[in-house]
C-alpha cells in the first residue's frame, strides 16, 4: 500500500482486504473514517463516523469485495467531511470533553 490523502477520490486499497473479505463470509467490515479539524480551540476537534457495515456473501469475488469496502469508505470519508466543513456539532455524540481555552498565552490573544 501507500499513504494517501483522505480526501483523494476514487479510493483504491490494495488487493489484500478484498481477498480476506471474500475468504471471511459472514465477518462484518466497519468503514470508520477519522478526521481532526480545528473549529474554535487551539487543539484540534477529533471526529469520528462509522459507516455502514460490510459482510461478504459467500462466493463473493475480491474484486467485487475490494470495491464494496472502497465506496463504503470513500461514502463514511465524505460524510465526515461535510459535517466537519459545516462545523456541524449536532451531528455528533460527545464522548469526551476538554476544558475550553487551556492555553495560557493563546487565550490572551484570543
Amino acid at each position: 500500500g501507500r499513504f494517501a490523502d483522505a480526501r483523494e477520490r476514487p479510493l483504491r486499497f490494495a488487493a489484500g482486504l478484498g481477498h480476506l473479505a471474500a475468504r471471511t463470509p459472514g465477518v462484518s467490515y466497519l468503514p470508520v473514517a477519522v478526521e481532526y479539524p480545528f473549529w474554535e480551540e487551539r487543539l484540534p476537534e477529533i471526529l469520528v463516523a462509522f459507516g455502514h457495515p460490510f459482510q461478504p456473501p459467500s462466493g463473493i469475488e475480491a474484486d467485487e469485495a475490494t470495491r464494496v469496502l472502497e465506496d463504503r469508505l470513500a461514502a463514511t470519508q465524505d460524510r465526515l467531511a461535510a459535517y466537519s466543513l459545516a462545523r456541524d456539532s449536532g451531528a455528533f455524540e460527545r464522548l469526551l470533553h476538554g476544558g475550553a481555552g487551556q492555553g495560557g498565552i493563546y487565550d490572551l490573544w484570543r
